[in-house]
């Protein structure tokens, strides 16, 4: 992983700042996601000036939940029906920031897709599979296994392979690509080889694969 790809771009770094800036758990998650979606680009070969893109876009593909409402955003329970939709407003809030700003145009697509889902159950506008855009698929298997493995105000740290294994369901319920989820599934091999880690986790890992 070359280190000018992770260098933040001057243009986005005031916003990245508002990010960091809503909690520490916001502020580690898009940094994280930013980590893997690199990861995942290097596995996916996608070239370097693509990677670079998303790996900004990645930085900011919660950007619009400054616009949430701190009850919503820092609540330590579930959700309401109610407050989730105002939560799926980030995507709309983070993609018209991005369009009112020639410098960020370019990352908003991943604002605002990355909650799309592969059969078209996702949001906000219920694109499917190819519909969606390639980066936007890449961040959302990055965002939902960080989201899903991390420290949160309201969970405890998972497994890195219990998460996969969530994560997993996720693919066999229509909700991710299978090629970006294998992508993370070597990635996450690839820790655990160099860690010097268990030869049947990441057996077991090889058979979550779709």
């Amino acid at each position: 992983m070359q280190k000018d790809i992770l260098d933040i771009d001057k243009a986005i770094g005031n916003q990245v700042k508002k990010i960091e800036d809503l909690d520490i758990f916001t502020s580690k998650h898009v940094h994280n996601v930013q980590k893997i979606t690199v990861k995942l680009c290097e596995k996916l070969g996608i070239d370097e000036e693509k990677t670079k893109i998303y790996a900004s876009g990645a930085l900011l593909h919660d950007i619009g939940k400054i616009f949430i409402p701190p009850y919503v955003l820092q609540k330590p329970s579930k959700l309401t029906d109610e407050e989730f939709e105002i939560m799926k407003l980030h995507t709309i809030k983070g993609y018209e920031l991005c369009m009112a700003q020639d410098e960020l145009k370019k990352y908003a697509n991943v604002v605002r897709y990355h909650h799309e889902n592969e059969d078209g159950s996702g949001y906000p506008d219920g694109l499917k599979k190819d519909e969606i855009p390639i980066e936007a698929k890449i961040i959302k298997v990055a965002d939902i296994y960080d989201a899903i493995s991390s420290k949160r105000q309201y969970k405890p740290e998972i497994e890195r392979v219990d998460a996969l294994k969530i994560v997993a369901e996720e693919v066999e319920n229509g909700k991710i690509d299978s090629k970006v989820f294998n992508s993370l599934i070597d990635v996450v091999i690839d820790e655990i080889t160099i860690e010097g880690g268990s030869i049947s986790k990441i057996e077991e890992l090889k058979q979550l694969k779709k």
